[in-house]
């Protein structure tokens, strides 16, 4: 036995289990542990170098101008607005990651969607920590953006709609936590039928297709027997469904043509240049079709949990990864060996370090209430 696993024991013995975990942690993820920024907040402020990301609000706010004049259904404007930030966000892909996707356009900055709330807008903008550099011109983009959208955002339009009292009560955090509208919250997803490898989104894109096509029969070539205003709405959403899981494939694909371009021009590492062409046909198969592999299953759960933080500011993580990924886990090492359990074990430990970085900016009252910024 080697002094190294001598010393594991030993702290395996006393039931030391971070002790022993930090004895047998692979290079790979001692690299990528230490490679994300830590964004939790301390006595309500961020760490030194979080940003919040002006990236994702200036597209939204580009899409957005640009569909003003489009007799459109909000619905429809909202998801070309996702799918425009989808198409355009800048993207990277950590040294020595398997695993890819970020909500942010750099590490270190955290996701703001001004097209959400007001309130949390003017508090982005007041924050004296948060506007990146140079900060006199990116204070005047914050500006701009934050005029753009007041007296547009999600907030502003559910508000009216809501009692006074209900809505003081759910934004302090007595009947739940969140803000009183689809964005800064959580959202209810069927992680049963996205999740469980039973389709991907290109096979619920078909489903679509289907309904639209059976409505389209139901409103022109059969008499009328309900009211047509129902089917219209339900296309509406279906069509707006369709333009975000395409723009979701097309993401996925962006991060396959990187880690592409990536191996074939500038890695010298053979090792990691194989590492590279395998993320490549992952980001090809997922989330467009059902996964088929651990590596597969896990870089789908980041694509989605990625997506609904895009969609809806999301704030949970579905956090059964036994339950959703455990099959392949089972198929890849102990049916088919294709991969070894250290080789497992490092795949769902950057799975939580991508988890991990995750972070969206929160009011501060929000972070001193619950000392929770960057929520998974």
């Amino acid at each position: 036995m080697t002094d190294l696993s001598k010393k594991i024991e030993e702290f395996e013995n006393k039931q030391e289990w971070w002790w022993a975990a930090e004895q047998k942690r692979s290079k790979r993820l001692d690299y990528l542990r230490k490679a994300i920024w830590k964004k939790g907040a301390i006595g309500g402020q961020y760490p030194p170098g979080i940003k919040v990301d002006l990236e994702r609000s200036l597209l939204g706010k580009e899409a957005w101008e640009e569909s003003e004049l489009m007799p459109e259904p909000i619905i429809i404007r909202t998801a070309k607005m996702f799918a425009h930030v989808l198409d355009n966000k800048t993207i990277f892909i950590t040294d020595m990651a398997r695993l890819v996707g970020y909500v942010g356009s750099l590490p270190h900055t955290m996701y703001w969607d001004a097209s959400a709330a007001e309130l949390v807008n003017d508090e982005v903008y007041n924050d004296p920590t948060a506007c990146p550099e140079p900060e006199e011109e990116k204070r005047k983009v914050m500006q701009e953006i934050c005029n753009y959208w007041a007296g547009k955002t999600e907030m502003y339009r559910v508000i009216p709609h809501y009692d006074l009292e209900d809505l003081m009560k759910i934004l302090a955090g007595c009947i739940g936590w969140g803000a009183p509208s689809a964005k800064h919250g959580y959202s209810g997803k069927d992680y049963e039928y996205l999740m469980t490898g039973k389709r991907g989104f290109q096979d619920i894109i078909d489903e679509i297709g289907k309904n639209l096509d059976q409505s389209d029969e139901d409103l022109f070539e059969k008499p009328v027997t309900s009211d047509p205003l129902s089917s219209y709405k339900k296309i509406f959403h279906w069509e707006a469904m369709e333009i975000c899981l395409n723009a979701c494939i097309r993401h996925g694909k962006r991060y396959a043509r990187l880690a592409r371009l990536l191996a074939e021009n500038f890695e010298t590492d053979s090792e990691r240049k194989e590492e590279l062409l395998k993320v490549a046909e992952i980001c090809e198969h997922v989330p467009g079709r059902a996964p088929r592999t651990l590596q597969e299953s896990l870089q789908n759960d980041i694509f989605i949990q990625l997506f609904s933080r895009h969609e809806s500011i999301e704030g949970a993580w579905p956090a059964r990864p036994d339950y959703y990924h455990g099959q392949y886990y089972e198929k890849d090492v102990e049916v088919e060996k294709n991969i070894t359990k250290e080789d497992a074990l490092d795949f769902i430990g950057e799975f939580l370090i991508r988890a991990a970085e995750v972070c969206q900016y929160k009011v501060k009252w929000a972070r001193e209430g619950l000392q929770v910024p960057s929520i998974p």
